[in-house]
């Protein structure tokens, strides 16, 4: 007898009426090697015949409850013509079952444990919101009926103020700067140049001169 066998067959078999009669028949001469318990036994617990007892050992295989062993049953002294066959209860407690002697189920909370934070070990965390899709970096996106106001972008034309060039200087420019010809105009030639110093020369300028 398997006081475990019985108690699960009691609480977690899904077998009814005469079914559940033969079950319990089973567990009750079940041990480590099986239980080999007779037809006729059988339907003396369930108060039925032994078709009956075979209709309910079939419906007890459907259901995962029972295996049957044709034959399987009987110590080392049975001969083989007259084995009975082999039955072993193969239910098993749900996973939500608490294992105690009242086989409870849905007593046992086996969710996972929660997470701990980094708030609980007293680090400040503090969520930053993730950047608007479609929007620049540096640029703020305007709410609906609010202006926001966005400062000017830096003028990148530049302007250049170069100081006028005074007639002296202009002067001193257009002169020659070597030997006897030193102050006095160039003498460009048709290359540009001044015959005596060189220097490149303006010939417009040194027309206007």
């Amino acid at each position: 007898m398997s006081a475990e066998a019985l108690a699960i067959a009691l609480n977690h078999s899904r077998a009814k009426g005469t079914a559940k009669v033969v079950l319990l028949g089973i567990a009750n001469h079940d041990g480590d090697g099986g239980a080999w318990p007779s037809i006729g036994t059988l339907a003396r617990y369930a108060n039925v015949d032994a078709r009956t007892v075979q209709r309910a050992i079939d419906s007890l295989e459907k259901l995962g409850e029972v295996r049957r062993i044709i034959q399987g049953g009987g110590t080392h002294l049975t001969s083989d013509a007259h084995r009975p066959n082999l039955y072993r209860v193969t239910l098993r407690c749900p996973s939500d079952c608490d294992r105690t002697a009242q086989h409870r189920v849905g007593a046992v909370d086996r969710s996972p444990a929660p997470i701990a934070s980094l708030a609980d070990y007293g680090v400040r965390v503090t969520s930053v919101s993730p950047p608007d899709a479609g929007v620049a970096p540096g640029v703020t996106r305007m709410s609906p009926g609010r202006v926001t106001s966005v400062s000017p972008e830096p003028d990148l034309e530049l302007t250049t103020h170069l100081p006028e060039t005074n007639s002296r200087d202009r002067e001193r420019a257009n002169a020659c700067t070597v030997g006897k010809r030193r102050g006095k105009p160039h003498r460009p030639t048709s290359t540009g140049y001044c015959l005596d110093c060189g220097a490149r020369v303006d010939v417009s300028e040194e027309a206007r001169a």
